[in-house]
């Protein structure tokens, strides 16, 4: 995003690795997290620190198999996962990998 911080690319990655991590979109670790700190700093320890459970990224599947996802930062939360999902779109030719 144009006069985005240059560390939301470290953001926008702990997203979207946290996502394929645990197979679901950040929007519901961010739920997780919320829920229980204590696990959610077990997984950001897990995986050096590459978990950021915050709105805003999508997984990618293909075949019900986690193939990647898409991970953004820099606007608001709700903003970023728009971003993400239209990202995901974009990948699959105009439709979220299913």
């Amino acid at each position: 995003l144009n006069g985005a911080a240059p560390m939301t690319t470290m953001v926008a990655e702990g997203k979207a690795g946290g996502s394929v991590f645990a197979g679901r979109d950040s929007a519901l670790l961010k739920t997780m997290a919320d829920n229980n700190p204590a696990l959610a700093n077990a997984v950001r320890e897990r995986l050096g620190g590459r978990f950021m459970p915050l709105q805003g990224a999508v997984v990618l599947r293909q075949g019900g198999a986690v193939v990647g996802a898409v991970g953004v930062s820099g606007a608001t939360s709700k903003e970023d996962e728009q971003i993400a999902k239209a990202g995901a779109a974009a990948v699959d030719g105009g439709e979220k990998l299913a």
